[in-house]
């Protein structure tokens, strides 16, 4: 009883990363650079000093987006499931309120 007891602690931390799919998050982190290179190539010149505006702020929104991946992928999905049709809701909301509260750019809402 003592083993389960300590194996029940011990693997608090280590099924953190045991969870996370370590391939996955190699394969995101490529694209995010191949997509990094992509901007900077798009937004720099020969005549151009310092970094664009639209590079740092892509840097500013690729970081929030990985806090925000890892902090989802701590919280267990059992506990996500109870809320899963209210979650579910707010996506329906967002996706009927986008005609009425959308801004259109080149066509598109």
């Amino acid at each position: 009883m003592n083993q389960s007891v300590n194996k029940f602690n011990a693997t608090s931390q280590e099924s953190i990363f045991r969870r996370v799919d370590w391939y996955f998050i190699i394969f995101i982190l490529v694209i995010n650079a191949i997509g990094l290179i992509c901007l900077f190539s798009a937004t720099h010149g020969a005549h151009t000093k310092g970094l664009s505006d639209r590079f740092v702020a892509q840097l500013v929104w690729l970081s929030g987006g990985w806090v925000l991946f890892f902090a989802v992928t701590l919280i267990d999905y059992k506990y996500l499931s109870r809320f899963a049709y209210a979650i579910y809701g707010l996506n329906l909301l967002a996706l009927i309120l986008i005609p009425f509260i959308g801004k259109s750019f080149y066509g598109a809402k």
